[in-house]
């Protein structure tokens, strides 16, 4: 039986070979998908964040690791790269990284830790960042409050 999951997943990985960008997409959608808006995907964040951390190769190798684990549960699970399965099933599978946590850290495992940061950054930029409040038609207070765009000031 060990050998039909093997042969599967050699043959999934040939079909469809593991790509940083793809799967760092897809973890990024999983964390804010569209919906009736859109989401950061559509704002450019996946871009953005890897922009930057293929300027750290620390934390790039430990990205990719995190990505080929990711992609490999899936292809075990559901014999499917992790960026061609639904929602749900990658919502599921973040999860339960996430639900480790800092889980053998100490040991070196950092899946749960850099999840946490992608997901923290993922938001930050998305709701923070002007990408985000253009999908969000939302205008930040300026000083002295909100202003009345309907009605310029008569002085």
């Amino acid at each position: 039986m060990g050998g039909i999951v093997a042969l599967r997943q050699f043959l999934s990985g040939l079909s469809d070979p593991f790509d940083l960008e793809t799967s760092f997409q897809s973890v990024i959608d999983t964390i804010i998908p569209a919906d009736e808006f859109d989401g950061a995907v559509e704002a450019g964040i996946h871009g953005r964040l890897l922009t930057r951390y293929q300027q750290n190769t620390v934390f790039l190798e430990r990205l990719t690791s995190l990505l080929k684990h990711l992609d490999g549960d899936a292809r075990t699970r559901y014999d499917r790269p992790f960026h061609k399965l639904a929602l749900t099933k990658r919502t599921a599978l973040l999860e339960e990284i996430l639900a480790k946590g800092f889980e053998g850290l100490d040991r070196g495992y950092t899946f749960g830790a850099d999840l946490l940061h992608i997901r923290k950054e993922t938001m930050d930029a998305f709701y923070t960042g002007e990408s985000g409040y253009a999908m969000l038609n939302y205008r930040p207070p300026v000083y002295g409050g909100y202003p009345d765009y309907d009605q310029p000031p008569s002085d």
